[in-house]
């Protein structure tokens, strides 16, 4: 091959090397172009469905949030509703309340609870502490509550039995060694009122538990324990076991294990209830017109079974140290609630199936304490000015009440 022909060879290869160089570049960048549309327009795709998937789920998001909006509002309503309802009832209760114990002329301090359904409750106070000056009742106002204090008796002997200091079994010989028919007569016959005891005879004038328990002890037994005969010298008897098997004096153990320990602020025993400006007179009905009903006997005649005074939240705090076991464990106080063999009457209280109840009288003044057998309703009233409508239908008819729909 002379010199022109490789020189037009080379050139030629020269040439078509660069065609091929170029033909590679054009077909590189058409590559890239492509695979960049293609990439570009798969990303642009992939986050038009990011967007929408996030359009989506803010709507479905939004929605959810809608309808719980609307339930939270159905919810609301129901409960506004709900609430309406037992606003409604609580205010039918209390106003039937007012109106019954209106009817009936109730003078005195009453409070009523309800722990169950409708949580509510009330005080009501009605009439006259004190004529003379015409000081209202009121919620602070102190009032003796006679034979309602034979289950505060009972609550303290069964404490001193937790103590193993005496059991409701024993003989009353055991602690009394000339009481009369005392290797019959247990301690829960006096508790009971199924002593078979005979009534001592009372005068109006000072006596010692001494003297008291030695007049008992004199008027002998009327037949042998088991028969239910209600006798507030039961309970003398019970408040003079209270000192003999604890040391301390009657008055002065309630003081320290069941007002102190239950909180009652205000209770005591005897004539200090005429210094507490907060006390209540006693007063009656004579004739359609009040009158004054003195006490005619010493307190002191009143030992164990009477020489009580407290006020209406004394009372409730009682109830609820009573029941919630801070006094006496359950046990005890189901032996306490439970009716005896003659009676409704347990240990200083009446089991009358739907609730329990104490009840005292005492010249103008009158006393009821009762709860529910769920424990849910307390009616207590403190009355300083009697009439013909007893305290204990009164109770009845405030706790068919309370247990309305």
């Amino acid at each position: 091959m002379d010199v022109n022909s490789r020189t037009y060879y080379y050139q030629r290869k020269k040439k078509r090397r660069k065609q091929f160089l170029i033909m590679s570049l054009i077909m590189f960048v058409i590559c890239l172009s492509i695979g960049g549309y293609l990439y570009y327009d798969r990303e642009t795709s992939r986050q038009a469905r990011a967007e929408q998937l996030e359009k989506e789920k803010a709507e479905q998001e939004r929605q959810e949030a809608e309808r719980q909006q609307e339930e939270q509002k159905k919810l609301e309503a129901q409960k506004q509703a709900a609430q309406s309802q037992q606003d409604q009832a609580i205010a039918n209760k209390k106003a039937d309340i007012n109106r019954y114990l209106d009817s009936v002329g109730f003078k005195g301090t009453a409070y009523i609870e309800d722990t169950g359904k409708n949580k509510f409750s009330m005080v009501k106070c009605e009439g006259l502490a004190d004529t003379a000056t015409h000081r209202a009742n009121s919620e602070q106002t102190v009032y003796f509550i006679g034979s309602s204090q034979k289950t505060l008796v009972a609550t303290a002997i069964m404490q001193l039995q937790e103590q193993g200091k005496l059991q409701v079994t024993d003989p009353i010989k055991k602690y009394l060694p000339y009481f009369p028919n005392g290797d019959k007569i247990k301690v829960q016959d006096f508790l009971r009122h199924t002593s078979g005891m005979n009534p001592r005879k009372k005068s109006g004038t000072a006596i010692t538990p001494t003297e008291m328990i030695q007049s008992i002890e004199r008027a002998g037994a009327k037949n042998d324990p088991g028969k239910w005969d209600y006798q507030d010298d039961n309970y003398a008897v019970m408040a003079y076991l209270i000192e003999k098997v604890s040391g301390q004096s009657f008055h002065q153990y309630m003081q320290t294990h069941i007002f102190e320990e239950a909180g009652m602020k205000t209770a005591g025993f005897g004539a200090q209830y005429y210094q507490l400006p907060q006390h209540a007179n006693s007063y009656g009905d004579q004739n359609g017109k009040q009158v004054d009903k003195p006490l005619k006997e010493d307190l002191s005649q009143f030992y164990g079974a009477g020489d009580m005074y407290l006020a209406a939240n004394d009372l409730k705090a009682f109830d609820d140290a009573l029941l919630s076991g801070k006094l006496i464990s359950q046990n005890s106080l189901d032996q306490m609630l439970t009716k005896g063999p003659a009676s409704r009457y347990g240990y200083g209280i009446y089991n009358c199936d739907n609730f329990f109840m104490v009840h005292g009288v005492m010249y103008g003044y009158e006393s009821i304490n009762s709860f529910s057998a769920d424990r849910t309703k307390k009616v207590i009233l403190l009355s300083n000015d009697r009439n013909d409508h007893n305290q204990i239908q009164m109770n009845e008819e405030i706790m068919k009440i309370l247990s309305k729909d």
